[in-house]
């Protein structure tokens, strides 16, 4: 893991930013299936994932 990404998960990590952190982890784990089936149009093509800021990609677990 590069260096930049070392140093965000350690922010995340802060108690001033876990708050934050595991809202969003709530939020798409209960609402994967939703996000998904937005995404995923008509499925006649590849979906494709973006998680800005990923770090290690822990919320984009919820979508595979």
């Amino acid at each position: 893991m590069q260096r930049g990404a070392r140093l965000f998960e350690r922010i995340t990590t802060l108690s001033e930013r876990c708050v934050c952190h595991r809202t969003q982890k709530v939020i798409v784990a209960r609402y994967a299936d939703a996000i998904v089936a937005a995404a995923g149009g008509d499925r006649s093509s590849p979906l494709r994932i973006v998680e800005w800021a990923a770090g290690t990609a822990a919320k984009t677990g919820s979508l595979l």
